[in-house]
C-alpha cells in the first residue's frame, strides 16, 4: 500500500512539475523580445543596471494579467503581446532599440501589397512565427487549468506594489515637469507626457506608446489645413539653363556657428568647406526658433515668428520648385513621425526616412549618401533635394564612425 502511495504522490508531483515546465515555456515565448532587448542593449554599452532594471519593469508587466485573472485567461490575453512581439523584434534586429512611432508610422502608411512582398521575402520566419503562435494557443488551451496562478495574498502584494511604483513614477514626472510660470492644465499635460515617455523603451508598453504616437501623427498628417491644397506659389522658370540642374537644400541639427573653423574656431572642424569655392558663411543670423518641430515651418516656408500660422495654410519651398518644373526629393536621418514634414513629403516625388531614433547607435549622415546617387542617377534634368540631417543630436560621439573621432577625448 505505501509503495503505492509513493508511486501515486512521485506522478502527481511530475505532473506539477510538467505543468511548471509548460506555463514557463509559455511566458518565455511573451518574453522573448524582452531577452532581445537585453541582449542589444548590453551589445551597445548600455549600463548593466539599467539592462536588468529595464527587464524586471518588463516582466512586471508582463505579469499583470495574472494578478487580475485567472491563468488561461490570462494567457489568452498575453497572445497580443506575442501577436504584436515582432514588431519589437524587427526593431530591436534593424535597429538595436525599442520599437518607435516612426517605424509604426511607415505601416500605417505601407499598403497590403507591399507588406505582402515583405513576408512572402521571408516566408520562413513567417511560418516559424504562424507555428509558434498556434502552438502557443494549443498548449494554452489543452493543458493550462482555468485557476489562479498565485495566492491571493501574493497577487494582492503585488498590486500594492506596482500601484506604489507607478504612482512614485507619476510623481517624480511631475516633479521634473513643474513650472510656476505654467498653469495647471498645462503642467498635468506635460506630466501625462512625461510619464508616458518612461514608458517608451519598456517592452511591451514600447509599443503601447509607439503605436499612440504614431495614430496621432497619422491623423495629424491628414487634418492639416485643407487650404494647403489649394495653394500655388505660381512659381516658374525663367531661364532656361541646358545643363543639369541640381539643387541640395540641408537642413543641419545642433551645429553652432561659433565651432565652425571656417568662422574662426580654433580646432580645424570645417576643413572640407574651408576648400569649398565660392562658400558663403552668414555671419549675425539667429535661428526662429529652438525646437525642430517649430524650427522645420519657418525654415521651409514663408511663416515667421509673427505669422506662424502661414505654415499651415501655405505650401513649402519644396512645393514651389515643383511647380517650376523641379523633381523633388526629401531624404531624412530623423522626422519621420514629423506631421508637418510628412505633409510636405507626400508632395515630393519620393522620400526616405530612417526610422532610428536620436539616441540610437550608427545612426551616421553618411548613411543617406547612397539615395543621394540614387536620385544623382536618375534621368531628369531639374532636381531639387532636401536633406534632412541628424547632425550630433544627443550621443554626439555616435554620430559618426570611428575614422572621424578626431577630437579626444569624445
Amino acid at each position: 500500500m505505501l509503495k503505492f502511495f509513493k508511486k501515486n504522490i512521485k506522478k502527481h508531483d511530475n505532473r506539477i512539475t510538467n505543468n511548471w515546465f509548460l506555463k514557463i515555456f509559455l511566458a518565455l515565448l511573451c518574453a522573448f523580445p524582452v531577452f532581445m532587448a537585453a541582449f542589444y542593449y548590453l551589445k551597445i554599452g548600455t549600463a548593466l543596471y539599467i539592462v536588468m532594471g529595464t527587464a524586471l519593469i518588463s516582466f512586471g508587466f508582463l505579469f499583470v494579467p495574472f494578478v487580475f485573472f485567472k491563468q488561461k485567461t490570462a494567457f489568452f490575453i498575453s497572445t497580443i503581446w506575442l501577436l504584436l512581439s515582432p514588431l519589437e523584434i524587427i526593431h530591436l534586429v534593424l535597429y538595436q532599440e525599442s520599437v518607435g512611432p516612426g517605424f509604426l508610422l511607415l505601416l500605417f502608411q505601407t499598403d497590403f501589397r507591399e507588406m505582402w512582398e515583405l513576408i512572402v521575402f521571408h516566408k520562413f520566419l513567417a511560418i516559424v512565427y504562424i507555428v509558434t503562435v498556434i502552438l502557443y494557443l494549443f498548449l494554452t488551451i489543452k493543458f493550462i487549468k482555468n485557476e489562479y496562478l498565485l495566492s491571493k495574498r501574493f497577487r494582492f502584494s503585488t498590486l500594492i506594489i506596482l500601484l506604489f511604483f507607478m504612482a512614485g513614477l507619476y510623481t517624480f514626472s511631475f516633479k521634473s515637469i513643474d513650472n510656476p510660470n505654467k498653469n495647471a492644465c498645462d503642467i498635468f499635460i506635460d506630466t501625462n507626457n512625461a510619464f508616458i515617455m518612461k514608458f517608451r523603451k519598456i517592452y511591451p508598453t514600447s509599443i503601447l506608446v509607439a503605436s499612440h504616437k504614431a495614430h496621432r501623427f497619422y491623423k495629424e498628417i491628414f487634418s492639416i489645413n485643407p487650404a494647403i491644397q489649394n495653394f500655388s506659389f505660381q512659381a516658374a522658370k525663367k531661364d532656361s539653363i541646358p545643363e543639369k540642374e541640381i539643387y541640395i537644400f540641408v537642413i543641419g541639427e545642433t551645429a553652432r556657428y561659433a565651432s565652425f573653423s571656417i568662422n574662426g574656431y580654433q580646432r580645424e572642424t570645417t576643413p572640407l568647406l574651408a576648400k569649398t569655392d565660392n562658400l558663403i558663411s552668414y555671419a549675425d543670423v539667429y535661428t526662429l526658433a529652438n525646437v525642430t518641430a517649430t524650427s522645420l515651418p519657418l525654415i521651409l516656408s514663408r511663416a515667421t515668428p509673427h505669422t506662424f500660422d502661414k505654415s499651415k495654410t501655405e505650401r513649402a519651398v519644396s512645393d514651389a520648385f515643383n511647380e517650376a518644373g523641379f523633381s523633388t526629393y526629401w531624404i531624412a536621418n530623423q522626422s519621420n513621425g514629423n506631421p508637418y514634414v510628412r505633409s510636405i513629403t507626400d508632395r515630393t516625388n519620393q522620400s526616405f526616412f530612417s526610422v532610428k531614433d536620436y539616441d540610437s547607435v550608427n545612426n551616421f549622415d553618411e548613411n543617406l549618401w547612397q539615395y543621394l546617387e540614387e536620385i544623382f542617377n536618375k534621368d531628369e534634368q531639374k532636381q531639387f533635394i532636401v536633406m534632412h540631417t541628424l547632425g550630433s543630436h544627443f550621443r554626439y560621439n555616435l554620430r559618426y564612425p570611428e575614422e572621424f573621432s578626431k577630437f579626444k577625448p569624445d
